[in-house]
This record gives structure tokens, sequence and C-alpha cells, in this order.
């Protein structure tokens, strides 16, 4: 038997997601469960710290926000991600009924998969991200410098470049805007972090892979640039402002009921263009 005593619901505000969360919390309360519950956007780490399961309902949007709120890695709890949006990169396909999903939770009739996640430093702090930090020019439609620093086993390389900005993502973020931007689409429980650049004015520049866990990464620009995480607008730099940005040793812990999932097809077919 899994021991679960108490849960939060986070839902996206939808007719759709409304429902299902009433139904897990009718379940879980059946089994003697404390359950709260909140929509993605009133959702706050005193919620969801320390809880023993944190039920995810929308889509990676919804994903994202839990991630954001989950920083103190030693209070982290097991998430259960239930599809109900456009984009469900985190979410399995097919779900059995909720009473069987709360059956198999008790049970024990689960798998854990782990999920990496990058930090980003900054004056003031750093922060986990699941997916990705941008860091675009302000001005758009103009051109701006940037100088970009990897530290890496037997590596230690400066390089320069003009454009729009650039993406620093982790695995699971390959699937997001560095899959938009032209980079590469990393499968498997690999952990790396990929510098995708921005309409850089040098033709052909490749994306760059480095080991998530042995690499330091840190960008600053000639202009000023906005700063993103997970594709929330967190601050705008100052002119040669770095931002630093390594591995993560706090993972996100999802709750699966299949070992297998078919990332690529999954990633590319809600990619399709549909007239």
């Amino acid at each position: 038997m899994y021991p679960v005593s108490s849960v939060h619901i986070v839902y996206k505000p939808t007719r759709e997601c409304i429902e299902i969360a009433r139904k897990y919390s009718g379940v879980f309360r059946e089994r003697g469960v404390s359950v709260e519950i909140s929509t993605v956007d009133d959702v706050s780490p005193r919620f969801i710290l320390n809880k023993d399961i944190v039920v995810s309902i929308g889509g990676d949007g919804t994903m994202l926000r839990i991630s954001m709120m989950l920083q103190d890695e030693k209070s982290i709890p097991l998430i259960l991600p239930h599809p109900c949006g456009r984009r469900n990169n985190f979410y399995e396909e097919s779900m059995p009924e909720i009473p069987v999903v709360v059956e198999r939770i008790f049970k024990g009739d689960f798998v854990i998969h782990t999920y990496p996640r990058g930090r980003l430093c900054i004056k003031g702090g750093c922060i986990d991200f699941l997916n990705e930090v941008a860091v675009v020019n302000k001005d758009m439609g103009r051109v701006v410098g940037f100088r970009i620093s990897v530290v890496s086993p037997g590596i230690h390389s400066t390089y320069e470049f003009e454009g729009d900005g650039l993406i620093v993502s982790t695995v699971p973020g390959s699937a997001g805007y560095n899959l938009s931007a032209g980079g590469p689409l990393i499968t498997g429980d690999s952990e790396e972090l990929i510098i995708t650049h921005l309409n850089p004015m040098q033709l052909g520049m490749p994306s760059i892979i480095v080991p998530a866990y042995a690499s330091i990464i840190e960008a600053s620009s000639r202009g000023y640039v906005i700063l993103y995480i997970d594709g929330d607008k967190l601050k705008l730099l100052d002119k040669g402002e770095t931002v630093r940005i390594t591995g993560s040793t706090s993972y996100l812990k999802l709750i699966r009921f299949s070992t297998v999932y078919e990332r690529i097809r999954t990633v590319l077919s809600r990619r399709r263009i549909v007239y």
C-alpha cells in the first residue's frame, strides 16, 4: 500500500478540467484523504509543498506553473498528471478511469518518472526551471550582441553572436520553445542543456548541447534584454548583466501508469499543420 493522506489538485479553469478535478476530489475524499483544490492561476508554494500528491489537471502550462512553485527540493511531492489541455508533453496520452487511477496509487501500482530541471542564477538568487530560460532582445526588430561562456569538462569556451536572443533548455524543454526555434528534439532520460540561438546574423549557427550536471553557461548582452523562465517574464536585464545557468539537483517526480512513452510521435503529431 502507498501511503496517501494529503492531496492538492491544481486545475486549468475550463469546464472539462473542473469536472475532472471534481471527480478526483470525490474519489480521494471517499478514501479519507485530505483534499485541497486551486486553479493554476491561484496556486502557491504553501498549497502544494509537503503534500503527498499534487494532481495536475491541464496542459504543459499547468505543469510548468507547478514546477515554478516547487523550489524547495526537500519538500517536492509526487505529481499525478491528468491531460486536459492543448499541449500535453508531460502527460500520458490515455489515462485509466479516475477510480482506477486512485486505486492503483493506493496499491503502489505505478512507476515514478523523474524529470531533470535546470537552475537559473541572477542577482538576488536562483530559480529551478523545467523547460527553458530565454534571453530576448527588448527592442525586437533590431539585432543585439550576445556573449556566451560555456564551462564543461575539458571545455572552457567563449563566443559572441548577434541576433534576437537565445534559449537554454532542458531535455524535457527541448520539445517546447527550443524546437520551435529550430533546436533539436532530445529523447530519453539524458541530462543535457541545449543552447539555441534566436535568428542569429551568423549563418548556419547550430545549437550547442552540453552535459547539465557538469556545465556552467553564462550569457550577457550589449543591450537591454528581457529574461523569461518557463514562459513567464522574469525581469529586464541591464546591459552586460550576466545570467548563469546550470543543471539542477531538484527533479520533478511524475506518476506514470505505463513504462513506455512515445515522445517523438507524441510531440511531432501535435505540431502538424492542419488546413
